[in-house]
């Protein structure tokens, strides 16, 4: 059941509710990847900073760099994001993590003002 609304959800999203779906699932990868490195379970801890890599560079690919500087500021943004979580996969640390989490809650709340008004998200192709 919850799956198929999940899939009926994404579905219907426009491309700023989908952008913010990824912030939200991406989040929460991260958070999940912090508390395994705090119990010492690098595998999973791994598990997770990988699934928020692939969703950060699903990012990087719907971006609709045609459209200029805004575009292109977040793929600059996006690859500073896989960096840091390079870093943290090698040397199995939680500061990175931080990072980029910030980073997503600061953009997040920018695209929820976007979607809220009704904009529709040039930079990312439906």
């Amino acid at each position: 059941m919850l799956d198929q609304y999940l899939r009926i959800q994404v579905e219907t999203a426009t491309p700023g509710e989908l952008v913010l779906m990824v912030y939200e699932s991406t989040i929460r990868s991260l958070e999940k990847a912090k508390l395994k490195l705090s119990k010492n379970n690098v595998e999973e801890a791994n598990e997770s900073l990988f699934k928020a890599q692939n969703a950060i560079a699903e990012l990087i690919g719907a971006l609709n760099l045609e459209v200029g500087e805004i575009a292109t500021s977040l793929h600059n943004l996006y690859s500073f994001m896989l960096r840091k979580l390079n870093d943290a996969v090698i040397k199995k640390q939680k500061n990175p993590i931080d990072e980029v989490i910030t980073l997503l809650n600061s953009l997040k709340e920018a695209w929820e003002e976007v979607v809220k008004r009704g904009t529709k998200g040039i930079v990312v192709q439906a």
